[in-house]
């Protein structure tokens, strides 16, 4: 199963605009490509950082790129950067956008994103038919009246 985070965008009801569902799982593109998969989801910091952190080793090892050690740490060093980002990536994204004023409003898990979707809808539905209101005068509750304190009993 699939984790997926719920973030709901800024201003307005919940309903107003369509949530946005980030599945938290790995990348497979983020892994073989990790700053332009940064830069394609503008993490410009982020994507400019792990750019310099794949070539600038690559151009200062390369009057010693005849040893093995040289070509060995390259390799550790982008095989660990395209973990990095393609296991976090995602959960980066999404830290962005809360940073942006959206709101984390579940995270549902699922198989797919469709269900995500379908689950996360009949959470919103129960979740407001539980918060609604009960209406003064006893009209949902047989008559009841209402004080400060509670129900006073069916007239």
């Amino acid at each position: 199963m699939i984790s997926y985070l719920v973030l709901t965008p800024p201003g307005g009801a919940r309903d107003d605009r369509p949530a946005r569902l980030i599945a938290d799982k790995g990348r497979w593109l983020a892994f073989f490509f990790p700053a332009f998969w940064l830069l394609f989801h503008r993490a410009w910091l982020a994507g400019i950082a792990v750019l310099l952190l794949q070539t600038v080793p690559a151009v200062l090892l390369a009057d010693v790129a005849e040893s093995w050690q040289a070509t060995l740490a390259g390799m550790v060093l982008n095989i660990a950067l395209g973990l990095l980002v393609s296991l976090e990536g995602p959960l980066f994204v999404a830290g962005r956008l809360v940073a942006g004023g959206w709101t984390l409003a579940d995270i549902v898990p699922a198989p797919e994103v469709g269900l995500a979707e379908a689950a996360f809808a009949e959470r919103q539905a129960a979740s407001r038919a539980a918060t609604a209101p009960a209406l003064p005068g006893g009209a949902a509750a047989g008559n009841a009246t209402y004080d400060l304190f509670g129900p006073q009993g069916v007239r």
